[in-house]
């Protein structure tokens, strides 16, 4: 079988190895090492070295991983925002409130109240007038206080969410080999 002479990269003791083998330790300073074998060249590298070396590569890739996730999640959330929102009278956006909702239902009730009270004092066209408006107040103030209520669960789920991912993110880089 043929033999091939090397160095340790470690120590830089002489090393006599068989041909086929590709991992060695050292007799000298008990290093690990791989042997790789190119062209013209046969020579040793620290397998601990290269452990370490892709425990690193592994966790920057996982940190890069946890920062895209947490990049996507910020703009799902800015693009998710708009299913909350609500367009006053004016046209301008605001996101649906469970005060403006409760608003809108107390007036819808009142309206029907005194659109009752109107048809009891003997004006009947008040109530025909009262009822479409007072029903259309009591939906809106359901729709206010749904849309609200959603977004509040949204809110604490991407919340909570993020907060997982930057704890991660935190860890990982604590555990960061120097």
């Amino acid at each position: 079988m043929k033999v091939v002479s090397l160095c340790c990269a470690n120590c830089g003791a002489p090393l006599s190895i068989k041909h086929k083998v590709r991992y060695v330790t050292c007799n000298f300073c008990d290093s690990r090492l791989e042997v790789h074998r190119e062209k013209d060249t046969t020579y040793s590298t620290i397998v601990e070295a290269i452990n370490e070396r892709t425990k690193r590569l592994e966790q920057s890739v996982e940190r890069l991983q946890l920062s895209n996730q947490l990049d996507r999640l910020d703009r799902e959330w800015m693009m998710r925002q708009d299913e909350f929102m609500v367009t006053d009278k004016h046209g301008h956006k605001h996101r649906a409130s469970t005060t403006g909702g409760a608003i809108s239902l107390a007036l819808g009730i009142a309206g029907c109240g005194f659109g009752f009270i109107a048809l009891l004092g003997g004006m009947a066209p008040c109530l025909c007038f009262a009822l479409p408006f007072s029903i259309a107040l009591i939906a809106n103030g359901i729709q206010l206080s749904t849309k609200a209520d959603r977004y509040q669960q949204a809110l604490a789920a991407y919340k909570r969410r993020r907060s997982d991912l930057l704890a991660r993110i935190r860890v990982l880089e604590q555990s960061r080999p120097q």
